[in-house]
C-alpha cells in the first residue's frame, strides 16, 4: 500500500553539523561546513528517497566532495557560488554521482534544499575519490 507523509518544518529540528557528526567524519568538513546547520526531512520511516534543508553563513566554504548517488540543490535563501557560476534563488543544481564539486556561500549567505535519489547516499572525500581514480 502506498504512503503519504508530510513533514512539517516545526517537526524537525534545525541542527548544527558539529553538534552531531561523529568526530572522525568533523574532521573532513571545513570550518564553513562544521558550522552549517541541517534539518532532514526525509528519510524519516523508510523512506525511499532523501531531502534536507543546509543554512550556510556567509562565505562559507564547501570543500571538493562526491557523493555516491545524484542530487538536486534547491536555492532558497541567498547565492550559492560555483566557480564562475552564481546559482540565486530559485536556481536548481544537478550534480551527477559521483562528481567532484565543491562551492561557497554568497555575501548574504545561503540556504538550500538537497534532493537525492537515495536515503544512504555516502560522502566521498577528495581524496578517497582521488586515489579511487587511480587504482
Amino acid at each position: 500500500m502506498g504512503k503519504i507523509t508530510v513533514r512539517h518544518q516545526t517537526d524537525v529540528p534545525l541542527l548544527r553539523v558539529r553538534d552531531f557528526y561523529p568526530p572522525e567524519k568533523l574532521q573532513q568538513l571545513s570550518e564553513g561546513e562544521a558550522n552549517s546547520h541541517t534539518r532532514r526531512y526525509f528519510p524519516a520511516d523508510r523512506e525511499s528517497l532523501q531531502g534536507f534543508e543546509v543554512r550556510l553563513d556567509a562565505h562559507a566554504v564547501i570543500k571538493p566532495h562526491a557523493h555516491t548517488a545524484a542530487e538536486i540543490i534547491l536555492v532558497l535563501e541567498g547565492s550559492i557560488v560555483l566557480g564562475a557560476t552564481v546559482a540565486e534563488v530559485g536556481a536548481a543544481i544537478y550534480v551527477d554521482d559521483n562528481t567532484l564539486y565543491g562551492f561557497r556561500a554568497g555575501p548574504q549567505g545561503c540556504r538550500f534544499f538537497n534532493f537525492r535519489g537515495d536515503p544512504n547516499t555516502a560522502y566521498v572525500t577528495k581524496e578517497e575519490f582521488m586515489a579511487a581514480r587511480t587504482r
